[in-house]
């Protein structure tokens, strides 16, 4: 993990080079966790978004040897929610519910990125993060014919995916508000859409939905 983190750090000391803008950015985000597995049947799910934080530093308009200009964002971000899933049938029935409390590192790339007026930004792209640490607190029930009942509280780590990673896809819109020469706040707001599992060993496959709002700090470098 120490190795990721000064990996990432030293990839954005080489890119500041060819960064036009430097960002701090920091606001507030509402996490819900959801299904890509329609209920029917015997499966029924409930999942609440509850709000936190995020705090980041990022680069704009990196030139590499493309047509294309990226945003680099690397951010550290708080974010939680409550889940309950039941699924089973005539034979037997499991339960997940618990509230999860997760911290990340991330790192999102935005290749694809538009200017409209020369003060809204539009920026498409995916992220990758890293599970630093997480909570959880809830149970884990079931019952099958001919076999005893089964209840367990949820663990740290217990119901958490075995791969620390996770990936996503990334949508922002941020507007550009010049406070003096070369320096900017901005409004933004931010979609993120999970695409790998958040949780193993519960009733249905989970990922997490996120929305972001933010106020990001600009200084134009060149």
């Amino acid at each position: 993990m120490k190795k990721l983190i000064l990996y990432i750090f030293l990839s954005f000391l080489f890119l500041r080079v060819a960064g036009q803008r430097i960002e701090f950015s920091g606001g507030l985000n509402n996490n819900r966790f959801f299904s890509s597995q329609k209920d029917g049947g015997h499966l029924r799910t409930n999942f609440n978004n509850t709000y936190s934080y995020s705090l980041g530093i990022g680069l704009e308009d990196i030139k590499l040897d493309t047509l294309l200009k990226f945003r680099i964002i690397l951010k550290f971000d708080n974010y939680r929610g409550s889940i309950h899933t039941i699924n089973g049938g005539l034979a037997g029935e499991s339960t997940t519910n618990a509230t999860v409390d997760k911290y990340i590192v991330g790192l999102g790339v935005y290749p694809l990125n538009f200017n409209i007026n020369k003060k809204i930004r539009i920026s498409l792209g995916g992220e990758i993060n890293y599970l630093i640490a997480e909570t959880e607190s809830g149970y884990q029930s079931s019952w099958q014919i001919g076999q005893p009942d089964s209840y367990k509280l949820t663990e740290n780590g217990s119901i958490t995916k075995n791969s620390r990673f996770n990936f996503g896809l990334l949508f922002r819109i941020g507007y550009d508000i010049r406070l003096k020469k070369d320096w900017y706040i901005v409004p933004q707001y931010i979609f993120y859409r999970g695409l790998t599992e958040e949780f193993k060993n519960i009733e249905a496959p989970t990922m997490s939905l996120r929305h972001y709002l933010q106020i990001g700090i600009i200084k134009q470098l060149r």
